[in-house]
């Protein structure tokens, strides 16, 4: 399942080889990877690091292409992020955080090119990711509760099964029901730990 996510600007005032100029050194002093320009209209980079553990976090391993267009006003800019392969699935699983670190990392661009700390969009998107984070907490201890005591339960069952009843229950069966416990406990241990 392919994911990515579109964000977009508008510099009032602005040429595009401006922008252009001032997204270069953005992407430098993030530490872009293979970053590869077409003057004024386009650029491609690598942002994040591997080593981020989490693929939806800000600066987990991403493709960023931009792509900038004279406007009336001045100039529309645009960048799509999307995940690495090796993250991709847990993008996926986490979209709504994605969207809105990644969200938030487009918002520190468009501030730099316009010479400002923030902009009033990283405001409403960091209040938005206040809301998920709570949100994902609440979920995540319902999810941790049930798979843990689901590990629980199937265990009992299984002991009441063999020993009361004497009926022997395939592995396998004991397997598969212990792993849908264990990793709705371990998603939802990990909803609770999103910021």
């Amino acid at each position: 399942m392919a994911v990515s996510f579109q964000y977009s600007h508008e510099f009032k005032g602005k040429r595009a080889d401006e922008v252009y100029d001032k997204v270069m050194p953005w992407l430098t002093k993030e530490y872009a990877k293979n970053v590869v320009g077409t003057r004024p209209a386009s650029i491609e980079a690598i942002h994040g690091s591997h080593k981020t553990m989490k693929g939806w976090k800000r600066n987990a391993k991403k493709k960023l292409n931009f792509t900038l267009a004279p406007s009336q006003s001045g100039v529309a800019a645009f960048v799509t992020a999307s995940p690495t392969m090796a993250n991709s699935s847990d993008v996926a699983h986490m979209a709504e955080d994605a969207r809105l670190n990644w969200g938030l990392l487009a918002e520190e661009c468009w501030a730099a090119v316009d010479g400002k700390d923030t902009t009033e969009n990283a405001e409403r998107i960091k209040l938005e990711k206040a809301d998920l984070v709570a949100k994902n907490r609440e979920e995540g201890k319902k999810m941790f509760l049930f798979g843990s005591l689901g590990v629980v339960l199937v265990f009992i069952a299984i002991f009441a099964i063999v020993r009361v009843a004497h009926i022997s229950v395939p592995y396998m069966v004991c397997v598969i029901l212990v792993s849908m416990c264990g990793l709705t406990a371990f998603w939802g241990a990990t909803k609770m730990r999103s910021k």
